[in-house]
């Protein structure tokens, strides 16, 4: 006891006479620092006190946000049977959508690190609109729907990682993981929307397909209108750029839209500021977005960045290429389902998966979850690869949707909450990006399996390694982030 006495004494002198000696620039950073700690756990309690219709309010414009890139996605599968195309042209009009994605995750993933997370999102999804719009107007030119498709890619990508990063930044830590989950949640139902409004405007009715790309965008433009005039910038973003007046009047303007009582985080009780930093401009460039990426992958990040690569990789290749395929699986064995039933059984699959991650994500975990589900979705498709008849293998198909969706969610909880704010959105949009480059894999090579009749068990096989390896990459993450907060704690 004595010892530890003296040397909390001679450390306390060391610490006296360093801060006399350190020049003026090293102690105005200090100060800064410690002020910036300050007023991220005052935000955190602001947070908790002022959850209420505002996060609701923006859980749907988030999750419609959501539903409308799942309705982005399929929509062309209904589409393409009206189309007269070849094989191999529908069949790059299918992929040419992934590459947009690709594109659009690293781009609004920077961009929203360094201009805002609410000006990305928009500008994301009205390109997602527009396109999605003007594919209507040369509907027999395949080089007009090629351009569309990977525009309204580019919209697509770019509105997963800010959606993810603003649902991470508007919530408390207490609420973020059923936050987040339920945004996730709206997947299946943009999959029900577009599958039944295509039964009833092309399979019912038979209108001009015209009429389901306008539809598609319902979602979309909801969202669009909720996002513009109901919700602000993240007070977290605001904080980060040290634009602490900015943050304090999003909060006041949260507590009035809930009608509860502000106390401004950012001031002490004598009524002095947290922070008196002015305002930074910030201008975009290639280079602060090189350097956003390289942090992320060299950095104390680094070794969460590089396992989560691999799991959105494995994920994205194992879950594409199965549910995609799924309609070709089902006719290996006869079923005689078409495209809306093969739809409609898909996404209703989802929902006890959603519902079962938003009942765990807080109790097991984000990475328990994520690792479980995996090796589930694992063992599921290796015994699928071991089925010669058609009800073993629906109901299994069934089961690893149903089981891969847990995996979902949680690896967007991870995603969204495994990095600073300084560089979440870049974060996320780099794994998403990395998702699409697996998706588009996986849906050439499975294609060519089909096509090369290569035996249904050799592609459940690979599909059952992928998913095998994300759940071995999981459990080596470094950080559970439901039950601790970070340093910055910009979360």
């Amino acid at each position: 006891y004595s010892f530890c006495t003296l040397l909390d004494v001679s450390m306390i002198k060391s610490r006296m006479a360093i801060d006399t000696h350190e020049d003026e620039e090293v102690s105005i950073l200090s100060r800064s620092n410690e002020e910036g700690e300050e007023g991220n756990d005052a935000l955190e309690d602001c947070l908790h006190r002022n959850m209420g219709l505002y996060q609701a309010v923006a859980l749907v414009a988030l999750g419609l946000a959501n539903a409308a890139d799942s309705t982005e996605l399929m929509v062309i599968s209904f589409i393409m049977p009206k189309l007269d195309f070849t094989d191999t042209m529908k069949g790059v009009l299918s992929g040419s959508m992934f590459f947009g994605m690709l594109v659009g995750g690293l781009l609004a993933g920077s961009l929203s690190d360094q201009i805002g997370r609410k000006p990305c999102l928009l500008v994301s999804m009205y390109v997602n609109t527009i396109f999605g719009l003007l594919i209507i107007v040369f509907p027999h030119s395949w080089e007009w729907i090629f351009a569309c498709r990977i525009l309204t890619g580019v919209g697509v990508g770019g509105t997963v990682p800010v959606m993810f990063t603003i649902a991470a930044e508007i919530t408390s830590l207490a609420y973020r993981g059923k936050f987040i989950t339920i945004v996730c949640s709206f997947w299946m139902f943009g999959g029900v929307y577009t599958a039944g409004v295509a039964w009833y405007l092309i399979g019912h009715e038979d209108h001009p397909w015209q009429w389901l790309s306008v539809a598609s965008q319902i979602p979309n433009v909801i969202a669009i209108l909720l996002i513009q005039f109901y919700m602000y910038e993240t007070p977290k973003y605001y904080i980060m750029k040290g634009k602490f007046v900015q943050a304090s009047e999003v909060l006041r303007k949260i507590a009035a839209f809930n009608r509860k009582p502000f106390s401004d985080p950012f001031v002490e009780e004598a009524g002095r500021s947290v922070s008196t930093a002015p305002a930074e401009k910030v201008k975009p460039s290639a280079k602060e977005s090189i350097r956003l990426v390289k942090e992320l992958l060299t950095g104390e990040n680094g070794r969460s960045t590089s396992l989560l690569l691999v799991v959105w990789f494995t994920l994205s290749f194992g879950w594409y290429g199965i549910i995609l395929w799924i309609p070709k699986l089902f006719d290996q064995y006869n079923a005689g389902l078409d495209d809306y039933e093969n739809a409609f059984m898909v996404q209703a699959s989802n929902l006890p998966g959603n519902v079962l991650s938003a009942v765990l994500v807080d109790r097991l975990g984000r990475k328990r979850m994520l690792t479980y589900s995996m090796g589930l979705s694992c063992v599921v498709c290796t015994a699928m690869g071991f089925q010669n008849s058609l009800y073993p293998v629906v109901a299994l198909s069934c089961a690893y949707n149903a089981v891969s969706i847990i995996g979902w969610n949680s690896l967007s909880c991870l995603s969204s909450e495994s990095f600073p704010t300084a560089q979440r959105s870049t974060a996320i949009g780099l794994l998403s990006a990395t998702g699409r480059v697996a998706s588009g894999l996986s849906q050439v090579a499975f294609g060519l399996f089909f096509h090369y009749n290569v035996h249904v068990s050799i592609i459940l096989f690979l599909a059952a390694g992928m998913m095998g390896t994300g759940s071995a990459s999981a459990f080596w993450l470094p950080i559970e982030p439901a039950f601790q907060k970070r340093a910055d704690d910009v979360i």
